[in-house]
């Protein structure tokens, strides 16, 4: 079990805030060859904003958006450094915020999961719901699991 971590929440804006949007655009962007624009990133004003920060090293390790549609909230935009990828660190930050969304009364966490990224959502007890679709150019499809 990690431990060695401090689960926080992010304010838009903030120094935190662009190394989030960095690790995003590393992990999820980058290798589309897409970028964020600033419409893109004025969604996240009305997004709760996570990440989970390496107590030792200060590293930002693993983030995420999600989105209140209370009861139900939407996961968006998660991505794990690819320094602490494969090292359980994807399921810390999922497992942190199931339990922050089940403080608030949430019931269902939905998100539209890239298609490889489907096994790692099925590990955490994801369900698929629906057939695949497109979504900045690679397949994806609508993933979704009762708290």
């Amino acid at each position: 079990m990690q431990t060695n971590y401090s689960f926080i929440q992010i304010e838009y804006g903030t120094e935190l805030y662009q190394e989030m949007v960095h690790l995003r655009f590393l992990v999820l962007r980058k290798p589309l060859g897409l970028t964020y624009t600033e419409t893109d990133l004025l969604k996240d004003k009305g997004f709760n904003l996570f990440a989970l920060k390496h107590k030792d090293c200060g590293a930002l390790i693993a983030c995420c958006c999600l989105e209140d549609l209370h009861p139900i909230y939407r996961l968006r935009q998660m991505a794990v450094h690819p320094d602490f990828q494969q090292k359980n660190w994807g399921s810390v930050l999922l497992s942190e915020i199931e339990t922050w969304a089940k403080s608030r009364s949430g019931i269902e966490i939905t998100m539209h999961a890239r298609s490889y990224a489907i096994p790692f959502y099925q590990k955490s007890n994801y369900s698929v719901v629906g057939e695949e679709f497109l979504e900045v150019g690679i397949p994806h499809c609508v993933m979704t699991k009762l708290l």
